[in-house]
């Protein structure tokens, strides 16, 4: 029983042809019904014997997981982290997928299905593991993550010079809800901006945050936000805060190496 799965065109045109190349190989071997071959036939062996046919090896495991070392390592892909190649293996990559549907807010069934599962089981374990990673991220993480992730994509500026900046008008902000807003940086856009302030204020490239402004305390607001909104019962919805929290952890390392003061203002 085979699991049937729509496929981009530019990934079925592919194994169109790896399927036409396994059946000139299947012909060869003397295989009776070249249809029945294996896709990704094995490499150590050119065929074996079933009963009275000839058929092309079957890969095992760990050939499969062997290929996609080899493939990963000819591609020279490397970790934005360290630096370092990536150490890809079936695993992973398997584990990796199951994450990310969870992340993406798939179902159990959905994700069973996305792994070929018959149980329900396994695909728990993603979303109870993507549940605990969601509402796990502190101002501490957050700042390890910050110059890795580079979701802040603005310029820091100082006050009072704004037309030298290309600064157009001031952002204001509240640090936590009921609080009155502050001044927290500039703004290169011209004309109106309906994004909400200041969560989409710091991951964009136009925004301009002031050396001396209150992020730390717009730090702890967003990161008290997005307790609040796990504690609720919507991890997934809290997470949509964590590239703003990330982009202003950035904003507050970067004033932090410079050695300049905050604002004092109240977190709350």
């Amino acid at each position: 029983m085979f699991t049937e799965r729509p496929l981009i065109e530019d990934v079925g045109i592919i194994l169109e042809a790896q399927v036409r190349l396994v059946r000139v190989k299947a012909y060869a071997c003397g295989m009776s019904d070249p249809e029945q071959a294996p896709m990704f036939p094995a490499s150590h062996a050119a065929s074996t014997f079933i009963g009275d046919g000839t058929v092309l090896a079957q890969p095992t495991s760990a050939t499969i997981s062997q290929r996609i070392v080899y493939v990963m390592e000819g591609l020279g892909v490397k970790s934005e982290r360290t630096g370092e190649p990536i150490n890809v293996h079936a695993t992973r990559a398997r584990r990796t997928t199951g994450t990310r549907a969870a992340q993406a807010g798939r179902s159990f069934e959905e994700i069973a299905a996305i792994l070929d599962h018959s149980s329900l089981n396994a695909a728990k374990s993603y979303i109870e593991y993507c549940v605990d990673l969601l509402q796990s991220i502190d101002r501490k993480l957050a700042m390890l993550l910050a110059p890795m992730a580079q979701r802040f994509a603005g310029k820091l500026a100082t006050r009072g010079n704004d037309s030298n900046q290309e600064i157009q008008h001031h952002v204001f902000g509240a640090s936590h809800e009921g609080e009155g807003p502050v001044d927290i940086g500039g703004c290169g856009k011209h004309g109106f901006c309906g994004l909400g302030k200041p969560v989409a204020c710091y991951t964009c490239r136009l925004f301009h945050p002031w050396l001396d402004g209150p992020h730390e305390a717009i730090l702890e607001g967003l990161l008290a936000r997005r307790r609040r909104m796990a504690e609720d019962g919507s991890p997934i919805v809290a997470a949509t805060l964590d590239d703003t929290i990330v982009a202003c952890a950035e904003v507050v390392r970067q004033c932090l190496a410079k050695g300049l003061p905050f604002q004092e203002q109240s977190v709350g």
